[in-house]
């Protein structure tokens, strides 16, 4: 007897980050309450789960096609993961859009996550008979990169603010040419935008406009940030490891750094960028989210 086919989700909704956009406390907070959620047909895949389950059958579909079985795959997957055929599926993976790795961040022209929007497509396509809808937060360069910089050598090499800029101009990254490619490449999908400066104040809006307001009553908001970043100090402690000729690969350089060094109120983060860089660069912003708010099928929520 033939297997039945796998049920495809009514929607699926692609919470692609960006990084240190408060992309965990949001994942969290919804990954916390899968259960209320499934009452509401809604099912969750946590970042590991579409590490695990969904990365792979995009990177098949780019390399070889195999529409009709690599689909088939990622709906089951989806199906078994959640434990039931959602009607609605809550992707959630900042990876999806690229990572901190410079070589995934920027491009030698300096478009900013240049291979975001096409793999925000590869997944998408994998649900063909689904209702497709992304989710995307953006921050002021200013504080995102040196953040960013941080989550880099947390996760790979240690290196320096400077290797690991490489010589780009900050100046000429735009999250406006992000968005816009965005929505070419999911050329139907409706985008929803909102700035991590705003977060604080509108994760509440951010989830009804995401899930529905049933859906929102139903997740609870941490109080506290999820994933800190480097102090300013623990960074200057890398520094002077690998200057002294420490291995880039000495995890324990970092862990010590960080043990030492924590982030708090008498410990800010880390601020390489002088003060016309950054007023440059909050402009630059500025302008960004105008451009941003007048994309098509774009809603931007502020306060």
């Amino acid at each position: 007897m033939a297997k039945a086919a796998p049920v495809h989700p009514k929607r699926v909704l692609l919470l692609v980050g960006a990084h240190k956009t408060a992309s965990t406390h949001l994942q969290r907070a919804i990954a916390a309450q899968k259960a209320a959620l499934r009452d509401l047909g809604i099912g969750v895949l946590e970042p590991n789960d579409v590490r695990r389950f969904l990365a792979p059958l995009s990177y098949l579909l780019r390399d070889y096609g195999w529409r009709r079985e690599l689909t088939h795959l990622a709906v089951a997957s989806a199906g078994a993961v959640c434990g039931f055929a959602p009607e609605t599926l809550v992707v959630m993976d900042e990876n999806i859009l690229g990572a901190t790795e410079p070589r995934m961040l920027w491009s030698d022209d300096g478009k900013f996550y240049p291979w975001g929007p096409g793999r925000t497509a590869r997944t998408a396509e994998l649900f063909p008979k689904s209702e497709i809808s992304v989710g995307l937060a953006v921050r002021d360069l200013g504080t995102f990169l040196p953040s960013a910089y941080g989550e880099a050598i947390r996760n790979g090499a240690l290196r320096t603010w400077e290797d690991w800029l490489g010589g780009t101009d900050p100046t000429e990254l735009r999250w406006s040419f992000t968005a816009k490619a965005l929505s070419e490449a999911v050329a139907t999908a409706p985008l929803t935008v909102w700035r991590f400066e705003d977060y604080p104040q509108i994760a509440p809006r951010v989830l009804t406009q995401l899930l529905g307001q049933d859906a929102a009553a139903r997740i609870p908001l941490p109080p506290e940030p999820q994933r800190v970043g480097l102090s300013a100090d623990a960074i200057g402690a890398v520094r002077r490891h690998l200057e002294a000729g420490g291995d880039p690969g000495d995890r324990g350089a970092l862990e010590r750094a960080v043990k030492r060094h924590p982030r708090g109120l008498d410990a800010p983060g880390f601020r390489p960028f002088d003060r016309a860089t950054l007023e440059w660069l909050t402009e630059a912003y500025r302008q960004d989210i105008d451009a941003i708010a007048a994309l098509p099928r774009t809603t931007l929520l502020a306060p």
